[in-house]
């Protein structure tokens, strides 16, 4: 689907566009509980294409995450009809 240089396209973080939620989440008493940003967490990171990122803990044992490697093709995306807040 997507032509060009593999670096600069994860410069741009062009996989937000396919994932928007990250890699995966925490899985706890409500599934998919996303697990928060504490205070000790690491900080949020607020870029374009991260900032939607669910899962910003250090694991420690007993930890339980998911690995969710969905695909979204979104319909406004592939028609070119971003939200101005999108990114």
């Amino acid at each position: 689907m997507l032509t060009g240089d593999v670096a600069e396209m994860q410069e741009k973080r062009i996989g937000f566009i396919f994932m928007p939620h990250g890699l995966g989440h925490l899985v706890g008493l409500d599934v998919h509980d996303v697990g928060g940003y504490l205070p000790t967490t690491p900080k949020r990171i607020l870029l374009p294409g991260l900032k939607n990122l669910r899962f910003a803990r250090t694991l420690a044992q007993n930890m339980v995450f998911t690995i969710e490697p969905g695909c979204y093709f979104r319909d406004f995306l592939l028609e070119g009809k971003v939200p101005v807040d999108f990114f």
